[in-house]
C-alpha cells in the first residue's frame, strides 16, 4: 500500500484523483494547485510519493526546488513535453520518473508501483557509476567491464553496463558478444519494464549490457531526456549500473553524470592526458559544483616508466589519487582480442587484484545500508504478471 500527495494543475487534478481513490492499494493525502502548497503539506503528511505537474515547476523559486531536490519521498514529474529543460528540472529535483501528461493514464499507475515508497519500509535503488576521461585510450571501457564483473562477482547480484560511448563503444566485444539489440532500439518504443529488460544482452552470468548503436547514423535517434526514465529502470533491477561514457560534454554525458552517484575519473601518468583531465575537475567542480566524494580519481597505468609519480599526479589534478590501476603490460589488449574479460584470463593478474581492490571498496561504502535484492528475471516476471 502507498500513501499519495497530488500537486497538479485543475484540468488534470479531478481524475487523477479519481483514479487513485478507485485503487484499494493507494491512500490520497491531499491536493495542491502550486509547488509551494505541496511542500509544506508534505512536510507533515510524509507521502509514500509525491506526483508532481512539471507546469507548476515555471515559477517555483529556487528554494522550492531545493526542497524537492532534498525531499526524503520519492517524486513523479509529469512532463508535458519533452526536450533537454524537463530532463533537466527533472534532475534538478531528483524526480524518480517521469510521465508524459498526455499518457498518464497508461503511464501513471505502472510508475508508482516501480517507484512509490510503500508502508511497510523503504525500498533501496540500484547505484550509478560512471566510468569517464576527457581523453581516449586511458582504459576507460577496460575499467568499466572489469568492474562489472567484479562487482557481480562479490555481491552475487546482476549488475548492468551501459555503452554511452554511443560512436565507439565495444563493450560487449570484450565479452565476445554480438548484442541483438541495443540502446537505440529504447528510444523507438514506449518505456516499460519489459522494453528495458528485453534490450539488454547478457554477456555472464549476472553481469548484462545495455549496447551501443551499431552505426553511426543510429547516435542520432538517442535523447538525453528519453535516459533518464532508462536508469530509473536500470535502478530498480540492478544492484550496481556501470556506465561506459564518452570523452566530451554533450548533453547525453552531461545528463548522465548528473544522476551518477560515482564519477570515476580515469587518468594516466602523461603530460597530455593530465592537461585533459585537470580541465575536466575543474569542470566538475567549478561548473558542476559535483561534491567531492561524487568524483574519484583514478590512476591508471600506475608504475609506468614515464617520470610522473601518483604524488605528482595528485599535486598536479589538486585531488587525490583514490584508486591505483598498475600497468599490466599486453594484458588488456590480449583480454580485448580474445573477447573475454581479464578477470577472467588473468585473475590472479595484480591489475585484475587492484579492480577488484576498487571494487570492494564501492561496496563497502554501502555495507549495511541495502537489504537484497531481486534479480532482474525475477523482476521482470513480477512486473509481467501484473500487467497481463
Amino acid at each position: 500500500m502507498f500513501t499519495v500527495y497530488v500537486a497538479v494543475a485543475s484540468d488534470l487534478e479531478q481524475a487523477i484523483v479519481a483514479e487513485i481513490k478507485g485503487r484499494p492499494d493507494l491512500v490520497l493525502l491531499g491536493t495542491a494547485h502550486d509547488a509551494f502548497t505541496a511542500i509544506r503539506a508534505c512536510r507533515q503528511a510524509h507521502p509514500g510519493v509525491l506526483i508532481l505537474d512539471d507546469a507548476l515547476l515555471a515559477n517555483a523559486s529556487a528554494d522550492a526546488l531545493a526542497s524537492l531536490a532534498n525531499a526524503p519521498y520519492p517524486i513523479i514529474l509529469l512532463a508535458g513535453a519533452d526536450g533537454p529543460a524537463v530532463a533537466k528540472r527533472a534532475l534538478t529535483i531528483g524526480a524518480q520518473d517521469l510521465v508524459d501528461r498526455a499518457e498518464w493514464r497508461q503511464e501513471l499507475l505502472p510508475s508508482l508501483e516501480r517507484v512509490a515508497r510503500p508502508l511497510a519500509g523503504d525500498k533501496r535503488e540500484g547505484r550509478v557509476i560512471s566510468v569517464f576521461s576527457s581523453k581516449g585510450g586511458v582504459g576507460k571501457t577496460m575499467l568499466s567491464a572489469n568492474l562489472a564483473v567484479s562487482l557481480a562477482d562479490k555481491v552475487h547480484d546482476p549488475v548492468v553496463i551501459v555503452d554511452l560511448d554511443l560512436t565507439f563503444g565495444d563493450i560487449a566485444a570484450l565479452f565476445g558478444a554480438t548484442p541483438k539489440t541495443t540502446i537505440r532500439d529504447l528510444m523507438t518504443a514506449p518505456l516499460t519494464l519489459q522494453a528495458v529488460m528485453g534490450a539488454l544482452t547478457e554477456v555472464l552470468p549476472q553481469v548484462f549490457v545495455l549496447a551501443a548503436p551499431r552505426t553511426p547514423e543510429e547516435v542520432e535517434d538517442i535523447r538525453a531526456e528519453a535516459l533518464v526514465p532508462v536508469f530509473q529502470w536500470l535502478r530498480q533491477a540492478f544492484h550496481y549500473v556501470i556506465v561506459d561514457l564518452s570523452p566530451g560534454y554533450d548533453q547525453i554525458n552531461v545528463t548522465t553524470l548528473d544522476l551518477s552517484d560515482v564519477v570515476l575519473v580515469i587518468t594516466t601518468p602523461d603530460v597530455v592526458t593530465l592537461r585533459a583531465v585537470s580541465q575536466s575537475l575543474r569542470l566538475f567542480r567549478q561548473g558542476f559544483h559535483y561534491d567531492e566524494q561524487k568524483v574519484r580519481l583514478v590512476l591508471n597505468r600506475s608504475g609506468s616508466r614515464t617520470g610522473i609519480t601518483v604524488q605528482d599526479v595528485a599535486a598536479t589534478l589538486k585531488q587525490p589519487v583514490l584508486y591505483e590501476l598498475p600497468t599490466e603490460g599486453n594484458l588488456p589488449a590480449r583480454a580485448a582480442n580474445q573477447g573475454v574479460p581479464l578477470l577472467r584470463l588473468e585473475p590472479e593478474s595484480s591489475l585484475a587484484v587492484a579492480i577488484g581492490d576498487l571494487a570492494s571498496r564501492l561496496i563497502q561504502e554501502e555495507s549495511g545500508r541495502r537489504p537484497k535484492r531481486r534479480g532482474p528475471r525475477a523482476w521482470f516476471e513480477s512486473f509481467t504478471r501484473r500487467h497481463r
